[in-house]
């Protein structure tokens, strides 16, 4: 669930400000990499993280209570 965030979000920022291969040429991550990292063929976290820097976000994980069901 997480690792499908993550690439959906990259994915969004990726199509929202510049095109793929100036991100590629940019961060010094193939366009192919990139691609793969959106649909998570690619378990590189440091490639990840390159893209976060570039964009400026973070990553967050927060552990939370589970609501209790009525019942």
């Amino acid at each position: 669930m997480i690792k499908k965030r993550i690439r959906r979000l990259l994915g969004e920022e990726i199509r929202r400000n510049i095109v793929l291969e100036e991100v590629a040429a940019k961060t010094k991550i193939s366009w192919r990499q990139i691609d793969c990292l959106e649909i998570g063929r690619i378990k590189n976290w440091t490639s990840y993280q390159t893209l976060l820097d570039f964009y400026g976000k973070e990553i967050r994980i927060e552990l939370v209570d589970k609501e209790k069901k009525a019942g």
